[in-house]
């Protein structure tokens, strides 16, 4: 009775011993393949040009049928779009929703208004094709502002 009790402690800490490592090793090769600096110098160059708070403030903002392409949405407003990439990103395990503004478009020079977008990639890791995403792009003013006439939302195949 205490060997086999021995045993099974002594399978169970293996086990835990393999997941353990296992994690440690899965660890390792993410931070190899995207190290944290990076992530978060991405992420906070993001954050810093993208206008989330505004676009979230001009959810009600109606988008004209003209420059709206997107299937399975009754209603053509700025919510109705970001609230569809929620609900594909939830289907998910893995973040599939980016965002950012054109570097090239500052907004104050004579380039015009900087172009921003936000998009949904409906490409699982494992496909090459046969997978579309949906955008929402829209420009700021050269205050910065989000310009409410200039939403586009479009499905790509």
């Amino acid at each position: 009775m205490v060997a086999r009790v021995g045993r099974s402690v002594l399978a169970l800490t293996l086990c835990v011993a393999g997941f353990m490592v296992g994690q440690a090793y899965a660890w390792w090769q993410f931070e190899r393949e995207f190290p944290a600096t990076n992530r978060a110098e991405n992420s906070a160059k993001n954050s810093a040009i993208f206008p989330m708070r505004n676009l979230l403030k001009t959810q009600g903002a109606m988008i004209t049928n003209d420059h709206f392409s997107c299937e399975g949405l009754k209603d053509h407003t700025v919510g109705a779009v970001l609230g569809s990439f929620l609900i594909f990103n939830n289907n998910g395990h893995k973040n599939r929703v980016s965002f950012g503004c054109d570097p090239h478009h500052e907004g104050n020079d004579d380039k015009g208004p900087r172009i921003c977008t936000i998009s949904f990639d409906g490409c699982r890791p494992w496909q090459f094709n046969e997978c579309g995403s949906r955008i929402l792009e829209f420009k700021l003013n050269t205050d910065g502002s989000i310009n409410t006439q200039t939403f586009i939302c479009m499905d790509t195949p």
